[in-house]
């Protein structure tokens, strides 16, 4: 039986947490959100990283350490021009799929790459088919996040943050493109064309014009936030200000619908309540404190604008 039990006399939860509380869990959840999980810091050493492609020099190295002490340095000669830095030692973030948005690493560059070439970093993952594949599992597959790759030519010299989203590549068995990484990567017996991660890649793609030498640390992937459809403000979180603008257009117009079904309603005000605050970043049921919340919240709205409406 739930804790938080109804009064019968004033018609409201018996009890509940602060809410100072459940919005300092939401900034916690949306902070791990937008800057992801760490998952190479290479304080034990390389974690498996090596060259890939001819031309390309990885080593373990202090400048440009941003979480400890060390960073992996990545040397790429004036010819070479799509080479990278693999790893097989995959974390569960990358190697128990699905569950995998962007990945996010810093940068340090000492000097910027000439203006007449070009040069961008991307994301490939390596993998393999299922091992019941009827035409005998398969190796060496590959996504390539082409479409999603990080412009590096006007980075000046310094640190800097790298983000890509992984949501544009090409099936390596349907051949399908605009894939993401969660359409393509799977485990095993989680589908017939799920691939099963075996590699992760930063390339470089550059021109040929000059060498180049960056350094890599502190590799982080993570989940986007999900669509708030209660967000009726467009501030990128739900909160009481959206709670407002559905309490003001209640039974009066669709600014407060997240349904799509043109109206505000009750239903809407359930939207808003799973989407509340931390509820948002864990993709989960509202915490019961902050169910209560919303209720009481969304009632003191409706009686002070219209005295006829009863909550229960």
């Amino acid at each position: 039986m739930s804790t938080h039990a109804w009064s019968s006399r004033n018609c409201r939860p018996a009890r509940f947490a602060p809410l100072q509380a459940a919005l300092a869990t939401a900034a916690l959840f949306s902070a791990a959100y937008g800057q992801g999980t760490t998952v190479y810091t290479f304080e034990p050493g390389l974690q498996g990283f090596g060259p890939n492609g001819g031309g390309v020099s990885i080593a373990w190295d202090t400048i440009g350490a941003t979480e400890g002490e060390h960073s992996m340095k990545m040397s790429i000669v004036q010819g070479a021009t799509f080479v990278g830095t693999l790893t097989a030692e995959l974390p569960p973030e990358i190697g128990d799929p699905p569950g995998l948005d962007f990945v996010i690493f810093d940068l340090t560059i000492t000097e910027p790459f000439p203006a007449e070439g070009f040069i961008d970093a991307g994301i490939t993952v390596f993998g393999a088919s299922q091992p019941d594949d009827p035409n005998g599992q398969q190796f060496g597959l590959q996504a390539q996040f082409f479409d999603n790759q990080f412009p590096l030519g006007d980075l000046p010299a310094g640190t800097h943050e790298v983000r890509m989203d992984l949501t544009s590549t090409t099936h390596p068995l349907t051949f399908a493109t605009g894939q993401s990484f969660n359409d393509v990567f799977g485990t095993a017996g989680s589908g017939p064309l799920d691939i099963i991660p075996t590699g992760f890649q930063i390339y470089i793609n550059k021109s040929s014009t000059a060498p180049w030498t960056g350094y890599i640390d502190n590799i982080r992937v993570g989940l986007n936030p999900p669509a708030l459809d209660a967000d009726f403000n467009d501030d990128q979180q739900v909160d009481a200000g959206d709670l407002s603008i559905w309490g003001a257009a209640f039974g009066v117009d669709a600014k407060g619908d997240a349904d799509g079904d043109l109206d505000s309603d009750g239903d809407d005000m359930l939207v808003w309540q799973r989407q509340f605050g931390p509820v948002a970043a864990v993709h989960a049921v509202p915490e019961p404190a902050a169910g209560w919340l919303a209720i009481a919240a969304a009632a003191g709205l409706l009686r002070a604008r219209r005295r006829s409406f009863k909550l229960c």
